[in-house]
């Protein structure tokens, strides 16, 4: 909304067609009316009815003497700044493509928080008509109500009456009548620009936020979030990437949600997430395994092949040992480490044992408890029976003292006798080999 107070005379070049009036004026004042703009000439699109019908009664004079306060929807184009960008030719609104006079109206539109958006399009055909795109305020129309959803049905009273009453609904739309027109000229894919109609009917919107249109991501930015997706980098700073590249970018955390959860369906093309997860395996060249029972895949492993390179080169003992000599030459006597911590690798086990003799080797319970897990859950027929053993595990594990570690062990042996596997897994793989490198006591 524009509130122009003009004092002087406005001369009137254009008054045949009613949706349209261009003025031009040398108000004193108009540097400051027009928002800085030097007094030269202006272009006004529309003018509010009311007012319109106010000023012009029947036929207008040339020159009209105006002391009112004008309510004003308006556009205001510098004549003499439209030629850099997707900007017009200067003097004849020339845009070089379709996409160019997309992109200079919307833009427009975005200075003036103002949404505009394709109403009707027609690439032509054969004969003499040409290819045009009409464009208008996404307020433009009047909402159009479903029958089904007019109304619906809520309980009365007791009895379970059914009532039916009126729908609460919400529009956007209000019948704004502001058009543009752009039609292709020539041979070639020039178009030109053309105001059907610059009247608004409804206040401008102070912020953009609010209108989806304007929140969706470009293609190239839509390209940048998918790049940025895979490379896991996190919403939000998608989001500040995106607004530090365009100040003029509306879009919110939301949009940033539903274009990546639209890209990653796009992406499985229907598939399930398993289905997805052995297509990508398969592309990148993973090395990959797995088991199924029916359609149900039961059992996957997969790795790349540079982790069984690396896996080639550091599988040997001396290895280890190497690279454990390499340490123990950095240290002195009085800082050698008195505990070391590992998991279950046997080979780094042994070379702990030659280099750092002195040192009180342990076991990690976490990898301990992993292992238990990945190994003995499958044994066992509920869910209960497993968070039980569980417990009873570690509470074995915390056992302070060792009669208190052999009353556990004899409870757990007794408790879960029927599942013998899960017993000579924690036997033979942990407690009897390593037992003093991971129980408390």
């Amino acid at each position: 909304m524009l509130y122009l107070f003009m004092k002087g005379e406005i001369e009137v070049r254009d008054a045949s067609n009613e949706s349209l009036v261009v003025f031009s004026t040398s108000v004193p004042n108009a540097t400051d009316n027009f928002g800085g703009m030097p007094p030269k000439r202006c272009t006004v699109f529309g003018w509010i009815s009311p007012v319109r019908n106010l000023i012009f009664g029947g036929d207008p004079p040339n020159l009209l003497p105006t002391t009112n306060l004008i309510q004003v929807i308006l556009i205001l184009l510098p004549l003499k700044e439209q030629n850099q960008g997707d900007a017009p030719t200067e003097g004849n609104n020339i845009f070089n493509g379709r996409d160019a006079l997309l992109r200079w109206a919307r833009e427009q539109g975005k200075l003036n928080n103002i949404v505009i958006v394709i109403k009707r399009s027609d690439y032509g055909g054969e004969g003499k008509r040409r290819s045009h795109v009409i464009l208008a305020c996404e307020r433009n129309g009047n909402y159009k109500s479903c029958k089904s959803s007019e109304t619906t049905d809520i309980r009365s009273d007791a009895n379970s009456d059914m009532k039916k009453c009126a729908r609460d609904t919400g529009t956007k739309k209000c019948g704004c009548p502001f058009l543009l027109k752009g039609v292709n000229i020539g041979d070639g894919d020039d178009w030109k620009l053309e105001v059907v109609c610059g009247v608004h009917n409804h206040p401008i919107s102070e912020y953009l936020q609010g209108h989806s249109f304007v929140r969706r991501l470009a293609e190239e930015k839509n390209a940048l979030l998918v790049d940025m997706s895979k490379s896991l980098v996190k919403p939000r700073d998608i989001l500040v990437t995106i607004k530090d590249r365009d100040a003029m970018n509306v879009s919110t955390m939301k949009t940033i949600y539903n274009a990546r959860i639209r890209n990653r369906t796009k992406e499985f093309a229907g598939r399930t997430q398993m289905q997805q997860l052995l297509t990508k395996l398969s592309e990148h060249n993973y090395i990959e395994w797995y088991k199924t029972s029916g359609d149900i895949v039961t059992d996957l492993f997969w790795t790349h092949p540079i982790n069984i390179d690396i896996l080639r080169a550091f599988l040997h003992e001396d290895n280890y040992t190497w690279a454990l000599t390499v340490l123990r030459s950095l240290l002195d006597d009085n800082c050698l480490p008195g505990v070391i911590v590992t998991d279950r690798e046997l080979a780094l086990m042994n070379s702990i044992t030659s280099i750092f003799p002195k040192a009180q080797h342990l076991l990690c319970r976490w990898h301990i408890n992993k292992g238990v897990l990945a190994n003995c859950k499958k044994l066992f027929g509920t869910l209960k029976q497993w968070k039980q053993f569980n417990e009873d595990w570690n509470t074995l594990v915390g056992s302070e003292t060792e009669e208190e570690y052999w009353r556990c062990l004899r409870q757990i042996e007794s408790k879960f006798s029927e599942f013998q596997k899960a017993l000579q897994y924690i036997h033979e793989n942990w407690l009897n080999p390593f037992k003093d490198k991971f129980v408390a006591a």
